[in-house]
């Protein structure tokens, strides 16, 4: 087993840089992601009969987007990744910890900006209103753990571990980090203003990335930045009070 972010004796280089990724590979990755985004009335009606649909739903697409790239970077390295020494974790932690109010605060402001010049309903911190609104404790209790938990670990490996390491393969590294951005925010459904935030939010995952040389300092960024949106919203911070617009 080699390490996540460390250079192994052959290919120098992250983990998931070594792995020789196709572009059936994307594709693959990619189809069910694009059904779930463009088809999720039909899919929970499927699974409609099913207590707690959304959970369900939820745990199988987290769980693809981690296990396919994982499974895949299995099978051509024929090695798990380790994880990085303790000092490489508590570093960018540490990183990710300072990092995430100013990342939460940048993109609080920029949604706020976009949805007036788009004219976009949605406000800054809407996207945790569901979990703190949640009266039920086992749905706040699994929302909190999937953004906190299982969605930066999925998003992180199938963005900037699989779709950024497919792209980089073919093309310059600035071109695969815009192109991963694009298919980060597309992912995610937060109306025309909130896919542009997500776009920024994945080139800034995608640079803090790559300069750690490590997926899991990205995943901490994400975690800690999903972390201080919970807080914030805890806290008693309303939504529209979240950016310059409430001035």
């Amino acid at each position: 087993m080699e390490a996540l972010d460390l250079a192994g004796p052959e290919r120098p280089g992250p983990y998931f840089r070594r792995v020789s990724w196709r572009w059936g590979d994307l594709l693959i990755a990619l189809a069910p992601l694009i059904v779930l985004r463009l088809a999720p009335d039909e899919v929970y009606r499927i699974v409609g009969p099913i207590p707690r649909a959304w959970v369900v739903v939820s745990l199988l697409q987290l769980g693809w987007m981690f296990g396919f790239p994982i499974g895949v970077a299995r099978w051509r390295l024929g090695n798990w990744p380790n994880l990085p020494r303790p000092g490489r974790i508590a570093i960018d932690g540490v990183l990710a910890i300072l990092a995430a109010p100013l990342f939460f605060l940048l993109m609080g402001q920029l949604l706020d900006t976009l949805r007036r010049w788009l004219g976009d309903a949605m406000t800054p911190g809407q996207i945790f209103e569901p979990i703190v609104n949640a009266r039920d404790p086992i749905d706040r209790w699994a929302m909190i753990g999937m953004a906190v938990i299982a969605a930066p670990i999925a998003e992180e490996t199938m963005y900037r571990g699989l779709v950024y390491g497919v792209l980089r393969r073919w093309m310059p590294a600035f071109l695969a980090m815009l192109i991963q951005a694009v298919a980060f925010g597309l992912g995610h459904a937060f109306g025309p203003a909130g896919m542009v935030v997500a776009m920024v939010a994945g080139l800034i995952l995608g640079a803090f990335c790559v300069w750690r040389r490590s997926l899991l300092a990205s995943i901490l960024l994400h975690a800690a930045v999903n972390a201080v949106g919970l807080a914030a919203m805890a806290s008693g911070m309303r939504p529209e009070a979240i950016g310059p617009g409430s001035r």
